[in-house]
């Protein structure tokens, strides 16, 4: 209750209110333009954040990155582009209510079911956070070093298109954080005797070589057809703003049972490691289709496949802070960068964290629930303008995003070295993504590998090998790292094959 508390002061604070706005139309933009994701924007604000204060700049990322989570349905509905991949599913089903006139209908289910998806999200974790957090009070270093494990692999296997290379990826990530000194004899590590590798490889600059330059250079690369926004436009002009608004008969037809079961199992994605927005949609879309009394419908406009879609991608947002608050351990890629934001500010994830500086962790919910409110009340506001983020070349936005990019990285560090070094890395994960090798589990074993090495030497310093398979603690995630590897790399695959 505390912190829902706080969060509410904190949502209600004019100057954080403000931020939360201009950040959340940030994501929208971000999420809508087909290319641009949450994560670029998050990403090439990173280096701004040092001039906020730490509860304005958690505010910010929170309200764009439900922006870009919902954004990206909007293209996908009217265009048949999904703005993210997260979006893609909506696509399927929101897309050929366009093409029978029923744009508004799909718009405005997407547009509702993505905000009360994002609030229920919130709540679930406000309500969870504390207990969780004294759960992992009990932890010792042997069973983060365990927890660490479980979360680098389901990282790895929740790229289930690609298993071996999201394994690759991880272990890539993990090599590049050894460069550096040593965090134990200070001593340097991989360096092949050029200077600026001595320091290491700093996590914005990683930021900014894999998720701007490699995403600039592979959004270059690909060109979108022709679209005709006219009949669109002319579409959406013809149709009252009474038709907009999201009615009883929607509701009826969504399912009041397959929202709350969406928003519960994408919290859950959300929680789990490197889960994410397409795999909270994907999951939840798919029980969606094997409960419903309605199966015909799916793959020619079910308006229930949106509503599970979009309900489950934006619950997912506020499940991914979770570990990330908690632990440390980032939910997804979004929250991966957001934890940069803490760690520039000086602040260190844990139980901690959320029992001292409690108002920190409220104003990023608060920048989640307030943009989960603005997801709607902005269609209401703006519905018929959304189709001209659609028209948006992104050939003029790129160089001009690769440019903000590199000059933030350079007035955060004052480094030419560091520009270089991310420049490079940017090109190396632009090769390895045209490969088919995710960027998530890089990032994941970027940032979670020191971590991993720190609590395995720490725990054999004075204990011994036996200590990671004899706690409790360590034992019971053993077995949900085995219960992992079945589910996600057989189960699961095989589930979403046949739906």
């Amino acid at each position: 209750m505390d912190l829902l508390v706080q969060l509410m002061k904190t949502a209600i604070d004019p100057q954080v209110l403000i931020n939360i706005c201009w950040g959340f139309l940030v994501g929208l933009f971000f999420g809508t333009v087909p290319g641009l994701t949450a994560t670029l924007a998050i990403a090439l604000l990173l280096p701004l954040t040092f001039g906020f204060p730490p509860h304005i700049a958690l505010a910010v990322c929170g309200g764009i990155f439900m922006g870009g989570m919902y954004g990206g349905s909007i293209t996908a509905t009217l265009i048949n582009i999904p703005g993210a991949p997260a979006n893609a599913i909506t696509a399927i089903e929101a897309y050929p209510l366009t093409k029978k006139g029923q744009a508004p209908r799909a718009m405005r289910v997407a547009a509702f079911c993505s905000s009360l998806g994002g609030i229920l999200g919130v709540i679930l974790s406000v309500i969870l956070l504390y207990p969780l957090s004294k759960l992992f009070l009990a932890f010792r270093s042997e069973d983060k070093a365990v927890l660490i494990i479980f979360a680098l692999v389901v990282s790895a296997l929740l790229e289930s298109r690609a298993i071996i290379k999201g394994i690759v990826a991880t272990l890539f990530g993990m090599m590049l954080a050894t460069i550096g000194l040593d965090y134990f004899t200070f001593m340097p590590r991989i360096t092949f005797g050029v200077k600026p590798l001595i320091r290491g490889l700093d996590l914005l600059t990683v930021v900014v070589g894999a998720f701007c330059v490699a995403e600039v250079l592979t959004q270059l690369g690909q060109r979108l057809g022709a679209v005709d926004l006219k009949g669109v436009r002319a579409t959406l002009r013809s149709h009252s703003w009474k038709e907009f608004v999201f009615n009883r008969d929607d509701l009826k037809e969504v399912g009041i049972l397959n929202i709350l079961r969406s928003a519960l199992f994408g919290w859950i994605v959300g929680v789990l490691p490197g889960g994410g927005g397409a795999m909270a949609s994907l999951i939840n879309y798919s029980f969606a289709r094997a409960f419903s009394k309605k199966k015909a419908e799916y793959g020619q406009g079910s308006v229930e496949g949106v509503g599970a879609a979009e309900t489950g991608n934006n619950a997912m947002c506020g499940g991914a802070a979770v570990p990330m608050v908690l632990f440390g351990i980032p939910g997804d890629s979004v929250t991966a960068i957001i934890l940069g934001v803490l760690l520039i500010h000086g602040l260190i994830p844990g139980p901690y964290l959320l029992i001292e500086q409690g108002h920190l962790v409220a104003a990023l919910y608060a920048g989640l629930f307030v943009a989960a409110v603005l997801v709607y009340l902005t269609f209401l506001l703006a519905a018929r303008q959304y189709v001209w983020l659609c028209s948006v070349r992104k050939s003029i936005l790129y160089p001009f995003i690769m440019l903000a990019a590199l000059i933030g990285l350079y007035g955060s560090t004052y480094s030419f070295d560091q520009l270089l070094i991310s420049g490079c890395l940017g090109l190396i994960i632009w090769y390895l993504r045209s490969g088919g090798y995710p960027t998530v589990p890089f990032l994941m074993g970027f940032i979670l590998g020191p971590l991993l090495e720190r609590f395995v030497r720490t725990t054999l310093s004075m204990k011994s090998y036996s200590a990671f398979v004899t706690s409790p603690i360590s034992i019971a995630l053993w077995i949900l790292t085995l219960l992992s590897i079945f589910i996600f790399g057989f189960w699961l695959p095989k589930l979403l094959k046949r739906s």
